[in-house]
Protein backbone atom coordinates (compact mmCIF):
# COMPACT_ATOMS: atom_id res chain seq x y z
CA UNK A 1 0.00 0.00 0.00
CA UNK A 2 2.92 2.41 1.06
CA UNK A 3 4.83 1.14 -2.65
CA UNK A 4 1.61 2.45 -4.26
CA UNK A 5 1.15 5.44 -2.38
CA UNK A 6 4.76 6.53 -3.04
CA UNK A 7 4.07 5.47 -6.49
CA UNK A 8 1.09 7.90 -6.90
CA UNK A 9 2.81 10.31 -5.48
CA UNK A 10 5.97 10.35 -7.59
CA UNK A 11 3.47 10.24 -10.49
CA UNK A 12 2.05 13.78 -8.76
CA UNK A 13 5.56 15.49 -8.23
CA UNK A 14 6.45 14.56 -11.75
CA UNK A 15 3.47 16.00 -13.43
CA UNK A 16 4.08 18.84 -11.42
CA UNK A 17 6.96 19.49 -12.43
CA UNK A 18 6.11 19.52 -15.97
CA UNK A 19 3.85 21.68 -15.91
CA UNK A 20 5.80 24.26 -14.06
CA UNK A 21 8.43 23.80 -16.69
CA UNK A 22 6.13 24.45 -19.64
CA UNK A 23 5.00 27.42 -17.66
CA UNK A 24 8.48 28.67 -17.04
CA UNK A 25 9.60 27.76 -21.12
CA UNK A 26 6.62 29.71 -22.20
CA UNK A 27 6.80 32.87 -20.40
CA UNK A 28 11.05 32.39 -20.52
CA UNK A 29 11.10 33.62 -24.51
CA UNK A 30 8.98 36.74 -23.51
CA UNK A 31 11.06 38.04 -20.76
CA UNK A 32 14.29 37.55 -22.68
CA UNK A 33 12.63 39.19 -26.31
CA UNK A 34 11.50 42.40 -23.53
CA UNK A 35 14.91 43.24 -23.30
CA UNK A 36 16.76 41.60 -26.73
CA UNK A 37 14.34 40.70 -29.06
CA UNK A 38 14.25 44.08 -31.12
CA UNK A 39 15.98 45.80 -34.19
CA UNK A 40 16.20 49.26 -35.47
CA UNK A 41 15.27 49.70 -39.56
CA UNK A 42 16.26 52.68 -40.99
CA UNK A 43 13.27 54.38 -42.68
CA UNK A 44 14.52 57.78 -43.45
CA UNK A 45 17.85 59.81 -43.99
CA UNK A 46 19.20 62.95 -44.70
CA UNK A 47 22.08 63.86 -46.34
CA UNK A 48 22.09 67.62 -46.71
CA UNK A 49 24.26 69.11 -44.31
CA UNK A 50 22.42 72.42 -44.17
CA UNK A 51 19.51 70.58 -42.76
CA UNK A 52 21.45 67.45 -40.21
CA UNK A 53 23.26 70.15 -38.86
CA UNK A 54 20.44 72.63 -37.87
CA UNK A 55 19.16 70.58 -34.65
CA UNK A 56 15.80 68.66 -35.56
CA UNK A 57 13.39 69.66 -33.07
CA UNK A 58 10.60 67.65 -33.30
CA UNK A 59 9.09 65.09 -36.21
CA UNK A 60 5.44 64.34 -36.88
CA UNK A 61 4.09 61.70 -39.35
CA UNK A 62 2.20 62.88 -42.41
CA UNK A 63 -1.35 60.63 -41.72
CA UNK A 64 -1.72 61.57 -45.86
CA UNK A 65 1.27 59.93 -46.85
CA UNK A 66 2.80 57.02 -44.87
CA UNK A 67 5.94 57.74 -46.36
CA UNK A 68 5.88 61.23 -45.36
CA UNK A 69 7.55 63.24 -42.26
CA UNK A 70 7.74 66.84 -40.99
CA UNK A 71 10.38 67.98 -39.42
CA UNK A 72 11.26 71.18 -37.59
CA UNK A 73 14.35 72.71 -36.02
CA UNK A 74 15.79 75.11 -34.47
CA UNK A 75 17.49 77.49 -36.91
CA UNK A 76 13.30 78.05 -38.02
CA UNK A 77 13.40 75.71 -41.09
CA UNK A 78 10.22 72.68 -41.55
CA UNK A 79 11.80 69.89 -43.80
CA UNK A 80 9.39 67.22 -45.48
CA UNK A 81 11.73 63.93 -45.65
CA UNK A 82 9.56 61.39 -47.97
CA UNK A 83 11.93 58.49 -48.36
CA UNK A 84 15.58 57.59 -48.08
CA UNK A 85 18.06 60.78 -48.34
CA UNK A 86 15.06 62.88 -49.98
CA UNK A 87 14.87 65.84 -48.13
CA UNK A 88 13.40 69.32 -49.00
CA UNK A 89 12.99 72.23 -46.70
CA UNK A 90 9.24 73.63 -46.53
CA UNK A 91 9.82 76.97 -45.46
CA UNK A 92 12.50 78.70 -43.61
CA UNK A 93 11.06 81.87 -41.69
CA UNK A 94 14.39 83.00 -41.16
CA UNK A 95 14.15 84.12 -44.49
CA UNK A 96 11.15 85.85 -43.91
CA UNK A 97 12.11 88.65 -41.43
CA UNK A 98 11.69 91.85 -41.83
CA UNK A 99 14.45 92.86 -39.27
CA UNK A 100 17.87 91.89 -38.63
CA UNK A 101 16.90 90.83 -34.55
CA UNK A 102 18.36 87.46 -33.05
CA UNK A 103 17.26 84.48 -35.34
CA UNK A 104 13.73 82.51 -34.73
CA UNK A 105 13.74 79.47 -33.54
CA UNK A 106 10.94 76.89 -34.33
CA UNK A 107 10.06 74.70 -31.02
CA UNK A 108 7.00 72.69 -31.69
CA UNK A 109 4.69 71.80 -34.25
CA UNK A 110 0.51 70.42 -34.51
CA UNK A 111 -1.74 69.55 -37.22
CA UNK A 112 -5.00 69.98 -37.04
CA UNK A 113 -7.01 66.83 -36.72
CA UNK A 114 -8.84 67.18 -39.99
CA UNK A 115 -5.59 67.78 -41.66
CA UNK A 116 -5.98 64.90 -44.05
CA UNK A 117 -10.04 64.98 -44.79
CA UNK A 118 -10.80 67.09 -47.75
CA UNK A 119 -13.50 69.50 -47.90
CA UNK A 120 -13.09 69.85 -43.85
CA UNK A 121 -11.82 72.89 -41.69
CA UNK A 122 -8.73 72.28 -40.58
CA UNK A 123 -7.32 70.57 -43.96
CA UNK A 124 -3.73 70.75 -44.84
CA UNK A 125 -3.57 73.06 -41.48
CA UNK A 126 -0.76 72.99 -38.88
CA UNK A 127 0.63 75.19 -36.57
CA UNK A 128 4.49 75.39 -35.22
CA UNK A 129 5.67 77.92 -31.94
CA UNK A 130 8.57 79.68 -32.21
CA UNK A 131 10.56 82.31 -29.89
CA UNK A 132 11.75 85.41 -31.16
CA UNK A 133 12.36 88.54 -29.78
CA UNK A 134 9.54 91.01 -28.29
CA UNK A 135 7.80 92.73 -31.20
CA UNK A 136 6.04 95.62 -29.30
CA UNK A 137 4.75 96.68 -33.06
CA UNK A 138 2.67 93.04 -33.24
CA UNK A 139 -1.47 93.76 -32.87
CA UNK A 140 -1.88 90.20 -32.24
CA UNK A 141 -3.34 89.52 -28.80
CA UNK A 142 -0.90 88.80 -26.23
CA UNK A 143 -0.78 87.04 -23.26
CA UNK A 144 1.48 88.16 -20.40
CA UNK A 145 2.39 88.59 -16.67
CA UNK A 146 2.60 92.21 -15.55
CA UNK A 147 5.20 92.97 -12.82
CA UNK A 148 7.98 95.34 -11.99
CA UNK A 149 10.10 92.66 -10.75
CA UNK A 150 11.19 91.35 -14.21
CA UNK A 151 11.09 92.58 -18.25
CA UNK A 152 9.55 91.02 -20.58
CA UNK A 153 12.43 90.23 -23.51
CA UNK A 154 10.76 87.81 -25.82
CA UNK A 155 7.14 86.40 -27.36
CA UNK A 156 6.34 82.93 -27.71
CA UNK A 157 4.39 82.84 -31.02
CA UNK A 158 1.88 79.90 -32.55
CA UNK A 159 0.93 80.72 -36.08
CA UNK A 160 -1.33 79.01 -38.42
CA UNK A 161 0.01 77.89 -41.96
CA UNK A 162 -2.00 75.78 -44.73
CA UNK A 163 -0.20 73.61 -47.77
CA UNK A 164 -0.86 74.58 -51.45
CA UNK A 165 -0.94 71.61 -52.96
CA UNK A 166 -1.17 67.33 -51.85
CA UNK A 167 2.60 66.97 -52.48
CA UNK A 168 3.11 68.72 -49.15
CA UNK A 169 6.43 70.30 -50.44
CA UNK A 170 5.13 73.78 -50.09
CA UNK A 171 3.73 75.72 -47.81
CA UNK A 172 1.14 78.94 -49.26
CA UNK A 173 3.04 81.86 -47.25
CA UNK A 174 -0.30 83.46 -47.81
CA UNK A 175 -2.05 81.38 -45.52
CA UNK A 176 0.21 83.11 -42.21
CA UNK A 177 -2.34 83.48 -39.25
CA UNK A 178 -0.85 84.43 -36.00
CA UNK A 179 -2.71 82.99 -33.27
CA UNK A 180 -1.66 84.37 -30.37
CA UNK A 181 1.55 85.32 -28.27
CA UNK A 182 3.09 84.67 -25.09
CA UNK A 183 5.30 86.91 -23.99
CA UNK A 184 8.08 85.52 -21.61
CA UNK A 185 10.97 86.98 -19.52
CA UNK A 186 14.18 85.27 -21.59
CA UNK A 187 14.71 82.07 -23.79
CA UNK A 188 14.38 79.64 -21.35
CA UNK A 189 10.61 79.92 -21.00
CA UNK A 190 9.40 78.62 -24.67
CA UNK A 191 6.27 76.41 -25.61
CA UNK A 192 7.96 72.78 -25.13
CA UNK A 193 4.71 71.09 -27.16
CA UNK A 194 1.31 71.86 -28.48
CA UNK A 195 -1.37 68.79 -29.58
CA UNK A 196 -4.91 68.25 -30.14
CA UNK A 197 -6.56 65.39 -28.21
CA UNK A 198 -6.09 62.30 -30.88
CA UNK A 199 -9.14 60.47 -29.45
CA UNK A 200 -11.70 63.50 -30.16
CA UNK A 201 -14.02 63.33 -32.91
CA UNK A 202 -15.62 66.04 -34.87
CA UNK A 203 -19.27 65.90 -32.90
CA UNK A 204 -17.44 66.41 -29.66
CA UNK A 205 -18.11 69.73 -28.30
CA UNK A 206 -14.28 69.70 -27.38
CA UNK A 207 -12.77 68.89 -30.57
CA UNK A 208 -10.30 70.86 -31.90
CA UNK A 209 -8.90 72.16 -28.90
CA UNK A 210 -5.33 73.00 -29.08
CA UNK A 211 -3.48 72.33 -25.93
CA UNK A 212 -0.08 74.33 -25.24
CA UNK A 213 2.84 73.54 -23.15
CA UNK A 214 5.14 76.67 -21.43
CA UNK A 215 7.65 75.40 -19.54
CA UNK A 216 8.31 77.40 -16.46
CA UNK A 217 10.70 77.61 -13.71
CA UNK A 218 10.12 76.93 -10.04
CA UNK A 219 11.87 80.74 -9.32
CA UNK A 220 8.92 82.35 -11.10
CA UNK A 221 5.89 82.24 -8.94
CA UNK A 222 3.96 84.42 -11.29
CA UNK A 223 1.13 81.72 -12.71
CA UNK A 224 1.88 82.32 -16.49
CA UNK A 225 5.91 80.92 -16.03
CA UNK A 226 5.46 78.43 -13.20
CA UNK A 227 5.44 75.53 -15.98
CA UNK A 228 1.99 75.28 -18.35
CA UNK A 229 -0.99 74.25 -19.90
CA UNK A 230 -2.79 76.69 -22.48
CA UNK A 231 -5.96 75.30 -23.64
CA UNK A 232 -7.62 77.21 -26.63
CA UNK A 233 -9.72 77.15 -29.77
CA UNK A 234 -7.03 78.61 -32.56
CA UNK A 235 -9.68 78.62 -35.22
CA UNK A 236 -10.77 82.17 -35.70
CA UNK A 237 -13.66 83.59 -34.53
CA UNK A 238 -15.25 87.31 -36.05
CA UNK A 239 -12.07 89.40 -35.13
CA UNK A 240 -11.09 87.10 -32.60
CA UNK A 241 -7.59 85.26 -33.83
CA UNK A 242 -8.84 82.11 -31.00
CA UNK A 243 -11.25 81.85 -28.25
CA UNK A 244 -11.06 80.52 -24.89
CA UNK A 245 -13.53 77.69 -24.20
CA UNK A 246 -16.12 78.71 -21.17
CA UNK A 247 -15.32 75.27 -19.25
CA UNK A 248 -11.27 75.96 -18.89
CA UNK A 249 -11.03 75.72 -14.82
CA UNK A 250 -9.29 79.05 -14.38
CA UNK A 251 -12.08 81.13 -16.27
CA UNK A 252 -13.28 83.06 -13.40
CA UNK A 253 -9.99 83.82 -11.08
CA UNK A 254 -8.92 87.49 -12.12
CA UNK A 255 -5.19 86.77 -11.03
CA UNK A 256 -5.06 83.82 -14.03
CA UNK A 257 -5.31 84.48 -17.76
CA UNK A 258 -8.92 82.34 -18.46
CA UNK A 259 -6.41 80.13 -21.40
CA UNK A 260 -4.63 78.95 -18.92
CA UNK A 261 -5.50 74.93 -17.82
CA UNK A 262 -2.82 74.31 -15.11
CA UNK A 263 -0.25 75.80 -13.57
CA UNK A 264 2.96 75.26 -10.75
CA UNK A 265 4.24 72.47 -13.45
CA UNK A 266 7.55 73.66 -13.40
CA UNK A 267 9.58 72.09 -16.36
CA UNK A 268 7.46 70.67 -18.23
CA UNK A 269 8.84 68.47 -20.92
CA UNK A 270 5.48 66.45 -22.69
CA UNK A 271 2.42 65.57 -22.01
CA UNK A 272 -0.11 62.54 -23.73
CA UNK A 273 -3.71 61.41 -23.50
CA UNK A 274 -2.84 57.99 -22.46
CA UNK A 275 -5.99 56.84 -22.27
CA UNK A 276 -8.52 57.15 -25.23
CA UNK A 277 -11.84 57.13 -22.90
CA UNK A 278 -10.72 59.87 -20.47
CA UNK A 279 -10.07 63.51 -20.36
CA UNK A 280 -7.18 63.15 -17.95
CA UNK A 281 -3.16 64.33 -19.51
CA UNK A 282 -0.51 63.01 -18.55
CA UNK A 283 2.46 65.20 -17.98
CA UNK A 284 6.62 64.13 -17.96
CA UNK A 285 7.99 67.49 -15.94
CA UNK A 286 10.90 68.12 -14.24
CA UNK A 287 9.33 69.15 -10.37
CA UNK A 288 11.55 70.27 -7.50
CA UNK A 289 14.63 68.00 -8.97
CA UNK A 290 13.02 65.19 -9.69
CA UNK A 291 11.51 63.51 -13.05
CA UNK A 292 8.17 63.01 -12.46
CA UNK A 293 5.21 61.96 -14.68
CA UNK A 294 1.48 62.95 -13.03
CA UNK A 295 -2.16 62.56 -14.33
CA UNK A 296 -4.10 65.74 -14.12
CA UNK A 297 -8.02 66.84 -15.36
CA UNK A 298 -7.06 70.49 -15.32
CA UNK A 299 -7.61 73.42 -12.59
CA UNK A 300 -4.40 71.91 -10.70
CA UNK A 301 -2.21 74.61 -9.38
CA UNK A 302 0.96 73.26 -7.80
CA UNK A 303 3.16 76.51 -7.06
CA UNK A 304 2.84 75.52 -3.32
CA UNK A 305 1.14 71.88 -3.16
CA UNK A 306 2.92 69.19 -5.12
CA UNK A 307 1.15 67.02 -7.10
CA UNK A 308 -1.03 64.38 -5.80
CA UNK A 309 -1.68 61.72 -8.83
CA UNK A 310 1.98 61.14 -9.38
CA UNK A 311 1.95 57.64 -11.41
CA UNK A 312 6.16 57.60 -11.42
CA UNK A 313 9.32 59.54 -10.00
CA UNK A 314 13.08 59.09 -11.28
CA UNK A 315 15.99 60.96 -9.83
CA UNK A 316 17.41 60.25 -13.36
CA UNK A 317 15.62 62.36 -16.44
CA UNK A 318 12.67 61.25 -18.77
CA UNK A 319 14.04 62.17 -22.25
CA UNK A 320 10.86 61.45 -23.94
CA UNK A 321 7.44 59.80 -23.55
CA UNK A 322 4.96 57.47 -25.70
CA UNK A 323 2.04 55.50 -25.25
CA UNK A 324 2.51 52.72 -27.54
CA UNK A 325 -0.71 51.64 -29.58
CA UNK A 326 1.09 49.72 -32.45
CA UNK A 327 0.91 46.53 -33.19
CA UNK A 328 4.23 45.15 -34.77
CA UNK A 329 5.44 45.20 -30.74
CA UNK A 330 2.99 43.19 -28.92
CA UNK A 331 4.31 42.90 -25.79
CA UNK A 332 4.45 46.44 -25.87
CA UNK A 333 1.00 47.41 -26.36
CA UNK A 334 -0.86 49.81 -23.74
CA UNK A 335 2.50 49.83 -22.64
CA UNK A 336 3.62 53.61 -21.93
CA UNK A 337 7.46 53.95 -22.83
CA UNK A 338 10.17 56.34 -21.22
CA UNK A 339 13.52 57.05 -23.26
CA UNK A 340 16.28 57.30 -20.82
CA UNK A 341 19.73 57.68 -21.06
CA UNK A 342 22.84 56.18 -19.17
CA UNK A 343 26.69 57.24 -19.46
CA UNK A 344 26.93 54.43 -21.57
CA UNK A 345 23.41 53.64 -23.08
CA UNK A 346 20.12 55.41 -24.65
CA UNK A 347 17.30 52.80 -23.39
CA UNK A 348 13.63 52.15 -23.21
CA UNK A 349 11.73 51.59 -20.24
CA UNK A 350 7.89 50.90 -19.81
CA UNK A 351 5.35 51.15 -17.54
CA UNK A 352 1.95 49.94 -17.09
CA UNK A 353 -0.63 51.57 -18.51
CA UNK A 354 -3.88 50.58 -16.20
CA UNK A 355 -3.86 53.36 -14.21
CA UNK A 356 -6.74 53.15 -11.32
CA UNK A 357 -7.13 57.11 -11.60
CA UNK A 358 -10.42 56.77 -8.70
CA UNK A 359 -10.78 59.69 -6.07
CA UNK A 360 -7.35 61.43 -6.83
CA UNK A 361 -5.14 58.31 -5.90
CA UNK A 362 -2.54 56.31 -7.83
CA UNK A 363 -0.33 53.44 -7.19
CA UNK A 364 2.96 54.47 -8.25
CA UNK A 365 4.34 52.45 -10.86
CA UNK A 366 8.51 51.00 -11.86
CA UNK A 367 9.05 50.90 -14.31
CA UNK A 368 11.07 47.96 -16.55
CA UNK A 369 13.29 47.93 -18.57
CA UNK A 370 12.74 47.36 -22.32
CA UNK A 371 15.92 47.57 -25.00
CA UNK A 372 18.85 48.84 -24.44
CA UNK A 373 20.20 50.69 -28.05
CA UNK A 374 22.67 49.19 -30.21
CA UNK A 375 25.78 51.45 -29.95
CA UNK A 376 26.52 51.22 -33.88
CA UNK A 377 23.44 52.80 -34.33
CA UNK A 378 22.55 54.98 -30.86
CA UNK A 379 25.85 55.94 -29.45
CA UNK A 380 25.91 57.70 -26.10
CA UNK A 381 26.49 61.60 -27.10
CA UNK A 382 23.57 61.28 -29.79
CA UNK A 383 20.68 63.53 -29.29
CA UNK A 384 17.41 61.51 -30.15
CA UNK A 385 14.05 60.99 -29.48
CA UNK A 386 11.02 58.63 -30.02
CA UNK A 387 7.59 59.41 -31.97
CA UNK A 388 4.84 57.59 -33.42
CA UNK A 389 4.12 57.08 -37.03
CA UNK A 390 0.42 57.01 -38.29
CA UNK A 391 0.06 53.20 -37.54
CA UNK A 392 1.02 53.94 -33.83
CA UNK A 393 4.41 52.18 -34.60
CA UNK A 394 7.76 53.86 -32.57
CA UNK A 395 10.04 55.70 -34.05
CA UNK A 396 13.63 56.75 -32.86
CA UNK A 397 15.10 59.41 -34.51
CA UNK A 398 18.78 60.32 -33.85
CA UNK A 399 18.58 64.03 -34.47
CA UNK A 400 22.87 64.12 -34.62
CA UNK A 401 22.66 61.79 -37.26
CA UNK A 402 19.42 63.51 -38.92
CA UNK A 403 18.30 59.71 -39.40
CA UNK A 404 14.85 58.28 -38.55
CA UNK A 405 14.61 54.54 -37.81
CA UNK A 406 11.52 51.99 -36.56
CA UNK A 407 11.93 49.74 -33.71
CA UNK A 408 10.64 46.14 -35.13
CA UNK A 409 10.64 43.08 -33.65
CA UNK A 410 12.86 40.10 -34.77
Amino acid sequence: MNSKNNFLHWIQFTTYGVVMLAIVSFFLPVAIAATNDYQLNQIAQSNNPSITSSGWQQLVANPSNQQQHFIIDTAGQMTLIDSMDNAHVIFNLNATKKTTTEPIQLTAIALHPNFSLRDQLGYNTFYTAHIESLDQQSKVKRIQERSSGFSLTHDAVITQWKFTDASYKKVDLTTKREVLRIAVPDLSIKIQQMAFNPYKKAWNEDFGLLYIALNGQEKWQKPLYSGVILRINPAKFGLRNFTVPSNNPFSNVDSISNELYLLGGQNIKQFIWPDKNKDALLLSHYYQNKSVLTLTTGGDDWRNKAPSTVLYQTDSAIMDLLSYQGRSLPLLRNKLLLLKQTKQHWLIESISLNLAFNQGTLIERESQLVWRFPEQHVNAGSDISITSNVDGELLLINKTAGVVFQLLQE
